[in-house]
């Protein structure tokens, strides 16, 4: 009787673990989902903007299109004429951070390098001091990034 009371016990505490892990992973895919739409919508924003070609770190951006609080935003307008939107959602220590890449085109492969570790990262110049690093390749044109310097 004990060990069916346990038993009971662990697969109730099993159902409600492995709820919790799907609502986790729901958020955090509705997360991505909303800042891949902010990058979109400041992507537009930018291309309709009479930017020379160049970098503008920390841009001003309008309140409807405004990324999450404490974020920054450094966007890149090529020479092509396409948009390149790094936002950094959490701002660390020494300037490392996490956050997300949005490019108007799919990376190409000149775009990405290989650091001294292996890991890919971005190399699109003017998008931030150091080149981020991908985390994770969402779509073409969104990815999860981070920097740190150790």
């Amino acid at each position: 009787m004990r060990y069916r009371v346990f038993a009971l016990a662990v697969a109730g505490f099993l159902v409600v673990a492995s709820f919790t892990a799907l609502v986790l992973v729901f958020i955090g895919k509705q997360h991505l989902r909303n800042l891949e739409t902010t990058c979109e919508r400041i992507g537009r924003w930018a291309k309709e903007q009479p930017l020379a070609p160049g970098s503008y770190p920390q841009i001003g951006l309008p309140a409807a299109i405004s990324p999450p609080p404490g974020s920054q935003v450094n966007v890149v307008k090529t020479s092509q004429g396409d948009i390149v939107v790094l936002l950094k959602t959490d701002i660390g220590w020494k300037e490392n951070y996490d956050g997300v890449l949005f490019s108007t085109r799919p990376l190409s492969p000149a775009d990405v390098s290989k650091d001294y570790y292996g890991r890919e990262q971005v190399e699109i110049p003017g998008i931030d001091s150091s080149r981020p690093v991908i985390k994770e390749r969402i779509t073409p044109q969104f990815f999860r990034v981070y920097f740190d310097l150790g």
